[in-house]
């Protein structure tokens, strides 16, 4: 009774066509492990940014969605680590390691490599930022219908 499946005695009353099977079958377990994976991923923290609500069985997550290119694939191990949280920076190898180990960012030396420094706020990293967070910007104002400036929108 896991997957909501009719009972034997009644499929033998009542055969279903192969194609009707097979839809019962995959809406079944589907539907299950749809909502077990919903009820447990807020027990879970770094699958916090994940949006499990919508996570629907046989359909890739919008964060992979657009994996098309070969580099994207290889970017994708570093996209998925920074969205779970288990991106090694700076100031986790401090924390973890036994070794004195310099908190500050390597590629700027200016802060702390923070998630928010890494994403948002590194110099080194600004060339590639740009172009990004121009474009989330130009959405967030068709969005909104009113000008932003980009501190509001890093916000």
């Amino acid at each position: 009774m896991k997957y909501n499946l009719p009972d034997c005695w009644n499929l033998l009353d009542f055969p279903s066509t192969k194609a009707k099977w097979k839809a019962t079958v995959n809406k079944g377990v589907n539907g299950y492990w749809a909502t077990r994976m919903k009820e447990r991923a807020s027990l879970y923290p770094s699958l916090q940014y994940l949006n499990s609500e919508d996570y629907c069985p046989g359909k890739k997550h919008w964060l992979i969605q657009h994996t098309r290119e070969v580099r994207d694939v290889t970017r994708l191990k570093t996209k998925l680590k920074l969205v779970t949280g288990s991106y090694t920076l700076q100031v986790n190898r401090a924390c973890f390691n036994q070794n004195q180990v310099l908190r500050t960012c390597m590629m700027c030396h200016a802060n702390a490599e923070t998630t928010e420094h890494f994403l948002l706020n590194c110099d080194s990293l600004s060339e590639v930022r740009g172009p990004m967070l121009d474009r989330l910007m130009e959405l967030a104002t068709e969005m909104i219908e009113i000008q932003l400036d980009s501190d509001t929108v890093i916000q």
